[in-house]
């Protein structure tokens, strides 16, 4: 996964809603009167691939509550890659140590 400027806004907008993935394509599908999958949301979160077009960003920013002309200006910009989450060998986020233990047993 390359994780870019853009695509960390757009994943933490989403986020903040609350919204699935699929939410957020059905709403950017009506907007746009015609079909964008959850994939291409998902391709867009994740930097494998980029909206196309400014006004596909604008609609995105619009749905999410961003500001629009902050989203093009980080979609325009040259992709450089934000740090990459920690994984382990098998992929997945690495233990956060005490993470299994009560409150209580924290302090």
């Amino acid at each position: 996964m390359t994780s870019t400027p853009f695509a960390d806004l757009l994943r933490a907008a989403r986020a903040d809603k609350g919204w699935t993935l699929d939410e957020l394509a059905r709403l950017l599908s009506s907007l746009e009167d015609g079909h964008v999958s959850f994939q291409a949301v998902a391709a867009y979160e994740h930097g494998r691939r980029r909206p196309t077009t400014a006004a596909r960003v604008r609609n995105l920013a619009r749905i999410l509550g961003l500001d629009p002309d902050t989203a093009v200006r980080l979609w325009s910009s040259p992709s450089v890659p934000t740090q990459p989450r920690p994984t382990t060998e098998a992929g997945t986020p690495p233990a956060v140590v005490g993470a299994d233990l009560t409150p209580s047993e924290q302090e």
